[in-house]
């Protein structure tokens, strides 16, 4: 039997290999074992098991990256020497690895291919395609990071042979990169990016030039938006590390541009924690009524966090940088104060005109409470609600109430339409008009045929509008500044339109509006059968014409859902269908952008409208379980309660969930936007 061997099988038979960069195509063939090569006499040890020869010189001193593909059962290893009993080793890399060689010009390095010595047994798996060898870029190393400067700017990026540094965890950061070192000319948010945006790279932020962590990164945004960007909330003066990597498993270009500007606060959102907790407050004899909190609202200076509870509300004193509450007043009578069951609770509204807060019982009536000059409690008022129309929900769990503090439009999820109440004065209110699909119009009844079930309802930040969510789709109104009467102004309604706002829309199910009053958002139940989103989210223009909302977009998938190249691409942040977000029934303004948050019971993400591209696309997402994109543990939030609150510049939001509603806590939770002022 004739065994024919490789032609390079034998040192004497090396092949020459010229040039700064080049690619040697099927090293060790392309059918048959290993057995083809064999180990000649003198060989050295460190060759392996069955190799082939090449040898390459250097036309200037340098540093080249030199790679192998393909399995770690095979080595690529280099020498310098005469003679095969001569060879002096110089270093080697396994399959899917790099050696960086330090080349000197005109000296001779020869290079085997073949088995390493410890796989034994491996002879079958495939052979490398290829290796590979070019120029090191200079900035291959964290330690040799070119310096950049100023507010914005652009860098060129040579990743072609680029190296990982040992340990580096690849699978997030990428497996060769290069580096930047940037010092912060200014306080401020900063975003960087990769020209394009291309899948092929991962972009990493670190706080200094040490730290392993990164700051900042781009993955939660390319799997949600398909940008290649992050976002850095930077302090003047302190330096950065900038990591340009290329991703794992797919082929891209040998170059990018890196660049950077001074921008806004993005549309992120991060978890501080639980700010109030029962077991926390139970020490407290006063406080161990505090059960099944639902609804919050906040004081209109922001000292205040009020929360409703079994036992009435509770105040906690706010800290208006860190967002953080402390207990400040408790219901009348502590423990002994009345112990109510709401399937939702009552709505609860600070009225800055009465200087009260307001608990919308209308069943029972209303109750006023007033913050006290001295003392640890709120101090219950009986309100009179003169209802000529008996139309009073004893459950009047959505509301929503006017910049003032005068008119309160009530409703709930089990009838069709809206209470207007006028607070005349602390102790007395009227209903004043009543909109609904049935009964004769007249001066304090409005009549909107097939209006629907209500479902949700939110005021523009000036109160001259009132967007009305049905289950027949979103309903305009215009309200008198004075008397807070509505009056039709427009609606789009449901309908079998596959481009209709509601179209892939089951379930309507939240509506708000965003601190501008420039767009007005609807959510409802998505109705594909797979995907990671629970509630898509439509957007309206209402800047040009608040009256008539003008449909500008729907969202119903991220970005890595839909565009193939990003579904092909791996990425440990990647959430699959078995992780999807489900129960997504509350969204909330976020602060002063054209954006809500999304609240779910096992997460959330942030879904904004891009004037750019007139589209919607989801900002920041976090799983319970996981971290968010700040480094903080998510925790199951449970069904989030009816009424949220924000602080009144928008940085802090807090949601509540209750432990005889989801067998969870009773605790209010605590999330900051990146729009909050940073801490020193």
């Amino acid at each position: 039997m004739c065994i024919c061997y490789r032609y390079n099988d034998r040192f004497e038979n090396a092949i020459r290999i010229d040039g700064p960069n080049g690619v040697a195509r099927q090293p060790l063939g392309t059918r048959g074992y290993i057995a083809d090569y064999t180990v000649e006499s003198g060989e050295p040890a460190s060759t392996g098991i069955g190799t082939g020869w090449w040898y390459w010189s250097a036309s200037e001193d340098g540093r080249y990256t030199w790679a192998l593909d393909g399995s770690s059962a095979f080595r690529l290893t280099f020498f310098t020497g005469d003679a095969l009993d001569q060879l002096q080793f110089v270093g080697s890399a396994d399959g899917g690895g790099a050696l960086v060689l330090n080349a000197s010009a005109g000296t001779r390095y020869w290079i085997a291919a073949g088995l390493a010595p410890d796989s034994v047994g491996r002879q079958d798996e495939d052979r490398p395609a290829a290796f590979t060898w070019g120029p090191t870029p200079v900035n291959d190393e964290r330690s040799a990071a070119f310096a950049i400067a100023d507010a914005s700017g652009s860098a060129a990026a040579a990743l072609g042979y680029a190296t990982s540094a040992p340990g580096d965890p690849v699978d997030t950061v990428g497996t060769g990169s290069v580096w930047w070192r940037w010092r912060a000319p200014a306080n401020g948010w900063y975003r960087f990016w990769v020209a394009g945006h291309p899948v092929s790279t991962i972009l990493s932020v670190y706080p200094d030039d040490t730290s392993i962590r990164a700051a900042a990164g781009s993955e939660r945004s390319f799997l949600a938006n398909g940008r290649v960007e992050a976002h850095l909330q930077a302090r003047a003066g302190r330096q950065y590390d900038i990591r340009l990597g290329s991703r794992p498993g797919v082929a891209g270009s040998s170059s990018a541009a890196l660049r950077w500007e001074r921008s806004g606060a993005p549309a992120f959102l991060s978890y501080k924690g639980a700010a109030v907790t029962y077991d926390a407050l139970a020490t407290n004899p006063n406080a161990r009524s505090f059960r099944s909190p639902q609804n919050l609202t906040v004081r209109d200076d922001g000292h205040y966090l009020f929360s409703s509870s079994d036992g009435g509300p509770f105040a906690f004193v706010r800290d208006p940088r860190s967002g953080e509450v402390a207990l400040g007043l408790t219901p009348s009578g502590g423990v002994d104060a009345p112990q109510r069951e709401y399937l939702n609770g009552p709505h609860i509204w600070w009225s800055a005109r009465h200087e009260r807060l307001f608990e919308m019982d209308l069943c029972e009536g209303p109750y006023a409470f007033r913050s006290p000059d001295s003392g640890s409690s709120l101090e219950r008022e009986r309100v009179a609600l003169t209802d000529p129309h008996d139309s009073r929900y004893c459950d009047s769990v959505l509301g929503a109430a006017d910049p003032e503090g005068r008119h309160f439009y009530s409703a709930n999820p089990w009838d069709y339409g809206v209470v207007l109440i006028r607070a005349d004065t602390p102790t007395r209110m009227s209903v004043a008009q009543v909109v609904s699909d049935r009964g004769t119009p007249g001066a304090d009844r409005l009549v909107v045929p097939n209006l629907g079930a209500t479902v949700d309802l939110a005021l523009s930040p000036d109160g001259r509008h009132l967007y009305l969510l049905t289950g027949n789709g979103l309903f305009a109104f215009r309200s008198d500044p004075t008397t807070g009467r509505l009056e039709r102004a427009g609606d789009v309604l449901r309908n079998n339109d596959p481009d209709g706002p509601f179209y892939e829309m089951g379930d309507l199910r939240d509506v708000a509006v965003d601190a501008n009053g420039d767009t007005v958002f609807v959510a409802g139940a998505r109705t594909a059968s797979s995907g990671i989103l629970d509630s898509a989210v439509a957007v309206f223009d209402i800047g040009a014409d608040a009256a008539r909302p003008a449909h500008l977009h729907t969202l119903t998938r991220m970005h890595f859902e839909q565009d193939l190249d990003a579904v092909r691409a791996s990425s440990h942040l990647k959430p699959d269908l078995y992780g999807a977000f489900y129960s997504c029934e509350r969204i909330e303004p976020h602060g002063h952008l054209p954006a809500v948050d999304v609240f779910c019971r096992n997460g959330y993400y942030v879904v904004r409208y891009n004037a750019l591209t007139r589209a919607l696309e989801v900002s920041d997402f976090a799983k319970s379980g996981s971290d968010d994109r700040f480094g903080s543990a998510v925790p199951a939030l449970g069904v989030v309660g009816r009424q949220w609150a924000q602080s009144p510049d928008g940085a802090h939001v807090y949601t509540a969930n209750s432990a005889t509603r989801d067998a969870l806590s009773d605790e209010i939770h605590l999330f900051e936007r990146a729009s909050a002022v940073p801490a020193n």
